[in-house]
């Protein structure tokens, strides 16, 4: 599990320092999320809602995932405001049909970063369903 959090860590990282003007990370990579519309991600965030096209496509949602986690991480107006984030945070739940390791991955990572922007009175009914699948054999 600790390998897993640095490697999240790691990734969060990396989106922040893709913000500013520069059109490469620190590393030389190119910044593949720099003309991301935020309308666009949301409306592909819709596929979280059919559960066939999840188990079908779990890399689509992952990198869906991924989108958003770098637009909440930008500090100009890209970033989703509380209805937005609460929004996709409830559709982000329902990518636990999925069985896709990856997917289970960036959803944990999702979660941990959105809570920040959501009504805390609606976070708290996820914690059910966190704790029985990390509990879960």
């Amino acid at each position: 599990m600790e390998d897993v959090m640095k490697e999240v860590n790691g990734l969060v990282g990396l989106f922040k320092e893709g913000q500013g003007d520069d059109k490469k990370l620190q590393h030389g990579r190119s910044n593949l999320f720099m003309n991301l519309s935020k309308a666009a991600v949301l409306m592909d965030a819709r596929i979280f809602h059919d559960s066939h096209a999840v188990k079908e496509n779990p890399q689509k949602c992952c990198t869906i995932l991924a989108q958003l986690i770098y637009l909440q991480s930008q500090d100009s107006g890209k970033s989703l405001n509380e209805t937005e984030a609460t929004e996709v945070f409830f559709g982000s739940t329902k990518l636990f049909v999925s069985q896709d390791a990856s997917l289970r991955r960036m959803v944990y990572l999702f979660l941990k970063e959105i809570h920040k922007s959501c009504d805390p009175n609606n976070v708290i009914i996820v914690t059910s369903c966190l704790t029985k699948d990390m509990t879960c054999d």
